[in-house]
């Protein structure tokens, strides 16, 4: 199943709803407050009053989406103004009205693009079969940015061995404001006690200055909520500031 997330303004919505695109789940949000993770982008020049530069910089900055692929949805149809949208970044231009095959077959076509990022790093089936493991124990640690292509690929891990997991946020809160230079003494504490109180298989990614995700794989909700409280208990053994709280919340990957 490809899960596209299309953004545009609630006037249109009637339209993207009434696609029948098979083996395609579409999200509709009119803001890019809280975008989900996904496997492509629709992003409308009628979204909001801003230019759809501005809001195609916006997407490039939210977290986990710096190399998802994304297209532009226009109404005009000048050549110039599709030379005008890939300059600006975009994978693909739909230029409406489209049938809705066509639709769907320009998605599945966005969803099935490898991200890619710039690199001067070369490969070579040495340097890969050198790559060998830290040796470290607990859970394995991913930058924030990498963290929704790994998602992405858990999802197919998942549903090719038919096997559950756990995605579960952490978030650290402080009751004073003056305190707030120690809360990077008291994430590292926290970061730790994941790190050791997680299995090798699992996966953490520390996210913004307060929040830590963890994907638990192979557990379900019992399991999931005994690691929970393992960590929040750890932690509190360790943080000796009553000022600052542990909150969890805990929900099954979807596939």
């Amino acid at each position: 199943m490809i899960h596209a997330v299309i953004l545009d303004k609630e006037d249109n919505f009637p339209f993207w709803k009434g696609l029948s695109c098979s083996g395609i789940d579409i999200t509709l949000l009119s803001d890019m407050s809280n975008i989900p993770c996904c496997d492509t982008v629709i992003l409308s020049e009628e979204l909001n009053s801003r230019p759809i530069e501005e809001n195609y910089a916006e997407l490039r900055q939210l977290q986990g989406f710096k190399s998802v692929p994304a297209a532009a949805v226009t109404y005009d149809h000048s050549s110039d103004r599709q030379d005008e949208l890939l300059e600006i970044g975009f994978d693909d231009v739909l230029r409406l009205p489209l049938c809705d095959k066509l639709i769907a077959r320009r998605i599945e076509g966005l969803a099935a693009m490898l991200p890619y990022t710039l690199s001067s790093d070369s490969f070579s089936f040495e340097s890969l079969i050198d790559i060998r493991d830290d040796g470290k124990s607990g859970a394995f640690s991913v930058q924030s940015d990498d963290l929704s292509t790994i998602y992405r690929f858990i999802i197919r891990i998942l549903q090719r061995l038919g096997t559950s997991a756990q995605v579960l946020l952490l978030k650290l809160a402080c009751d004073s404001e003056c305190l707030q230079d120690k809360a990077n003494q008291i994430m590292q504490i926290l970061a730790n006690d994941v790190r050791l109180c997680l299995r090798r298989g699992d996966i953490a990614s520390v996210c913004g200055k307060d929040q830590i995700v963890v994907l638990l794989i192979g557990a379900d909700d019992d399991g999931g909520h005994l690691v929970a409280n393992r960590i929040v208990s750890s932690f509190y053994s360790e943080c000796d500031d009553d000022s600052f709280t542990l909150e969890y919340d805990i929900h099954e990957i979807k596939t």
